[in-house]
């Protein structure tokens, strides 16, 4: 028997994730989910498929090919998207040369031993022969041609999507009832929770990618993490060793996963860095899209995040990627540089505060975590400041923030633990947030008196400013300010830095 797979669902329910990659080519277990489809066709003997596919029809090529890895020899054949199927197969003339077919939506998973249903149907004389479980259509049946009818396959409009159609397409159709699992994806919690459950292995006809090193963490071709961790690892990613996945987590390929950050009951698609110290939960990241779920009703909340805490890899330049490990190094060289004017820091604060020479202060770190909100939240982290007056050397501290990667060398000015957080009144006050924490940046290298201080609109559209065109090459020239900042009196005497 040939096979025809529907690969055509456009997928609005599943935006932002539909933007770049049709239903089908979505991760499921770090695969496309179309490859299980074509898995169980394999195991079933089904040798001819023909495939209809719409969206994203070039990805959907390079992604199948020929058919050859599976065996199988594949035509093509497309549609506008969300055709009725008879509309769709009433075109194909003589490419449909048998009288019946077993046909498959692609954009589904489903979890039972399709040669059972071939089995079981085989002989029945009905226009169509529907694979239910837990009598839920399953997207699997096996329509035969109604010469006599104006519409020789209008039986396949079963295969409809919407699902709602499905129920509306079955006056002339016979259930045979399988043991096993489906799931629609028909929703962003829907595709998150399947991924988690199909790592579980509750879908278990199912191949999984990758090679189980131990109970409950699988990892694919030539990506790296350490053994404590539990989840399932794509093909090249790259996940620190300081970093810790448990509670569920699916990652999958060509993911970069950078030190300290936590994930717990998370999807991860393909292309995605996750930043330094990053803390999720419940979530879907796609590049720099976040989507959180209500605990209470699932309902999805999505969330555009700055680069430096996630990102596309297809976007992101090497400057943006590898940010962190640029301004770590940075610190360290500097405070190499700078130990000298530790010791005249020293100096000037014993001579000035005899009992105290150093002063700790609460700030925020760029490293976040996600609240019960579903919102990201800055890390609280003590730092230190020499007692004295000049801005220089009383930061000299601060260094120490910028190695461990609290702050950049350049970004605005760190907020400190107390600083009152309100609902921005214009769109503009919200650029701020888009923005890293740094040591140098316009506000830092602005000398203030305590009434200067107190102009904090100033401040914030300055900040903003700075937010709204900050790249790599703009923030090279502000540590060239903040260089020149080294040979200018007023610097080294008086003023206030934030």
């Amino acid at each position: 028997m040939k096979a025809i797979v529907f690969a055509d669902r456009l997928g609005h329910e599943l935006a932002p994730l539909n933007e770049r990659n049709c239903v089908a080519l979505l991760p499921v277990a770090s695969k496309p989910m179309i490859n299980y489809t074509f898995e169980s066709l394999l195991a079933a003997g089904i040798r001819e498929v023909i495939l209809v596919m719409s969206p994203f029809a070039p990805l959907m090529r390079r992604n199948m090919g020929n058919g050859e890895r599976w065996g199988i020899s594949l035509q093509y054949v497309t549609s506008q998207g969300e055709e009725l199927p008879s509309d769709i197969l009433a075109r194909q003339g003589d490419l449909l040369d048998e009288e019946q077919y077993l046909m498959v939506r692609g954009d589904m998973v489903y979890s039972f031993d399709l040669t059972e249903f071939l089995t079981e149907a085989e002989g029945k004389q009905v226009p169509c022969i529907t694979a239910t479980v837990s009598d839920g259509f399953t997207g699997v049946a096996i329509v035969s041609k109604q010469a006599q009818q104006a519409k020789p396959w209008i039986a396949a409009d079963v295969l409809a999507w919407q699902p709602e159609q499905w129920q509306a397409n079955t006056d002339n159709t016979q259930k045979i009832e399988l043991t096993g699992r489906y799931a629609l994806l028909d929703s962003l919690h829907s595709y998150y929770d399947t991924n988690l459950v199909v790592v579980e292995g509750q879908f278990e006809h199912l191949v999984l990618s990758g090679t189980e090193v131990h109970e409950g963490l699988r990892i694919g071709h030539r990506s790296n993490i350490v053994p404590h961790n539990r989840g399932l690892i794509g093909m090249f990613c790259r996940v620190h060793s300081t970093a810790r996945l448990s509670g569920g987590v699916v990652v999958s390929n060509e993911v970069i996963i950078d030190r300290d950050a936590h994930l717990r009951s998370t999807l991860v698609l393909p292309n995605t860095y996750i930043g330094q110290g990053m803390e999720l939960q419940n979530a879907i990241v796609s590049g720099n899209t976040l989507i959180t779920f209500d605990e209470h009703n699932n309902q999805a909340q999505k969330q555009f995040i700055d680069d430096f805490l996630l990102a596309d890899l297809h976007r992101e330049s090497l400057g943006i990627l590898f940010a962190n490990w640029f301004n770590r190094g940075l610190g360290t060289l500097i405070f190499v540089l700078s130990l000298p004017l530790w010791l005249v820091a020293c100096i000037m604060a014993a001579v000035k505060q005899p009992k105290q020479w150093m002063n700790s202060v609460t700030l925020l770190s760029n490293h976040r975590v996600m609240n019960k909100e579903g919102q990201l939240i800055s890390i609280p982290f003590e730092a230190w400041e020499w007692q004295v007056n000049s801005p220089i050397l009383r930061h000299l501290p601060k260094l120490f923030a910028v190695m461990q990667g609290h702050l950049r060398m350049v970004g605005v000015s760190p907020q400190t633990e107390q600083t009152p957080v309100t609902e921005p009144l214009e769109p503009w006050q919200c650029l701020r947030d888009q923005a890293p924490m740094g040591l140098l940046g316009p506000n830092q290298l602005t000398p203030r008196t305590e009434i200067d201080d107190c102009n904090n609109i100033e401040q914030a559209v300055e900040e903003a400013c700075y937010a709204a065109s900050r790249n790599f090459y703009r923030d090279l020239l502000w540590l060239g300010r903040g260089l020149k900042a080294l040979f200018q009196v007023r610097m080294w005497h008086t003023g206030r830095s934030s």
